[in-house]
C-alpha cells in the first residue's frame, strides 16, 4: 500500500510515500518471486500515481489506484486524462471515497454519499464499473462494509494504522 512517488527520498512527506529507487525495487522483487501473488495498491490519486502506473506496466503487474473522486484535477492529484491513461494501461480505478473523511465519524447517510459519489464519478471518468472501495485510513464501522456490498462494491480494502 503506497500514496505518492517521489523522485528523491527528500521529497518523501510521509511513511505512506516512497521513492521511485524503493519502487522499483519492490516491483522486481515481487517480479522475481519475492512475493507470490503481489498486490500494489496507491491510494488517494497523487500525481506519483503516473510513475507507478507505467513502471507496473512495463513489468506486466496490476495495481489497483484509489482514488479520491472530489481531488480530482486538484493540485498535486491526477486528473480525468491522467486517470483515464492509468485504466488503459490495464490498472484498476476503484473508490477511495469523494472526500476521503474517516467514516467512524460518519452518519449512515453520509456513508452513502461517499461511496456512491466516488463509484459514480470515477465509473462515468472510465466508462466501466467500479467495484473496489478502500475505507480511509482503515477508520470504519462494521456495518460500513454492507453499505458499499449494496451499493455494488464487490472488494473492501481496509488498513490499521499504528
Amino acid at each position: 500500500m503506497y500514496h505518492d512517488i517521489k523522485q528523491n527520498k527528500s521529497d518523501l512527506k510521509s511513511d505512506y510515500d516512497i521513492s521511485v529507487a524503493q519502487l522499483e525495487e519492490d516491483v522486481l522483487v515481487a517480479k522475481n518471486g519475492g512475493v507470490p501473488c503481489p498486490v500494489f495498491t496507491f491510494d488517494d490519486g497523487n500525481k506519483g500515481s503516473l510513475i507507478a502506473s507505467s513502471m507496473l506496466q512495463e513489468n506486466g503487474i496490476q495495481g489497483i489506484f484509489f482514488i479520491i473522486s472530489n481531488k480530482i484535477g486538484d493540485q498535486g492529484y491526477l486528473n480525468h486524462k491522467e486517470i483515464v491513461k492509468i485504466y488503459r494501461d490495464g490498472h484498476v480505478i476503484a473508490s477511495h471515497s469523494h472526500n476521503h473523511p474517516m467514516f467512524n465519524k460518519l452518519s449512515d447517510e453520509s456513508v452513502n454519499f461517499e461511496l456512491s459519489r466516488s463509484k459514480e464519478v470515477l465509473e462515468d471518468m472510465i466508462s466501466d464499473k467500479v467495484t473496489k472501495f478502500a475505507f480511509p485510513g482503515g477508520k470504519r464501522k462494521k456495518h460500513h462494509s454492507t453499505i458499499a456490498r449494496e451499493l455494488g462494491y464487490e472488494e473492501i480494502f481496509n488498513s490499521f494504522e499504528s
